[in-house]
């Protein structure tokens, strides 16, 4: 999705309101407001894990995984976690396993299935990755007091609550 930094104005939003029916401009500058400032986040923190070796969707796969480090898991049970296809977790895990920061084996139970564990060198990477992360997380929030976030959080869970309600099919 594209998000412009060249915001369009009151008096511009007004006019392109006219024109099409529906649209409430303050929807419309907030929503490219939140895209944007998504976006920014999403890039800043690509570029430190990058420092790593890392992508977010690599970083997110650890970090599921590092919530329990001494259990194997499942790549569907990953994939739901991260929030991807399974396919996309195949792809993140064979460069994870290429990379020896975690490990396949075979499900005791069913010779089908593979578990997926956190090796040694995982673990490390992700105890020296994570405390960054969530300092520099910390720090850009700072512009925002307690107080403002609570709000936000809050708005921004009522705000996914409607995008899943709107993305259900009409019956």
């Amino acid at each position: 999705m594209l998000f412009v930094r060249d915001f369009p104005d009151e008096a511009m939003m007004l006019d392109i309101s006219r024109r099409f029916s529906g649209l409430d401009p303050r929807v419309v500058r907030a929503c490219l407001a939140l895209g944007l400032t998504s976006r920014d986040m999403r890039e800043s923190f690509e570029r430190f894990l990058g420092r790593f070796g890392l992508s977010n969707g690599r970083f997110l796969t650890l970090m599921v995984m590092y919530r329990t480090p001494d259990q194997a898991v499942q790549p569907s049970a990953l994939a739901h976690g991260v929030g991807v296809t399974r396919a996309t977790m195949t792809g993140l895990l064979d460069g994870l396993e290429r990379d020896g920061l975690v490990f396949r084996a075979d499900d005791a139970e069913d010779r089908r299935k593979k578990l997926v564990r956190l090796t040694p060198q995982g673990i490390k990477l992700l105890e020296r990755v994570a405390p960054e992360h969530c300092r520099r997380t910390t720090r850009f929030a700072d512009c925002l007091g307690p107080e403002e976030w609570v709000t936000l959080s809050a708005l921004l869970a009522r705000l996914q609550t409607g995008i899943e309600t709107f993305d259900q099919p009409e019956e």
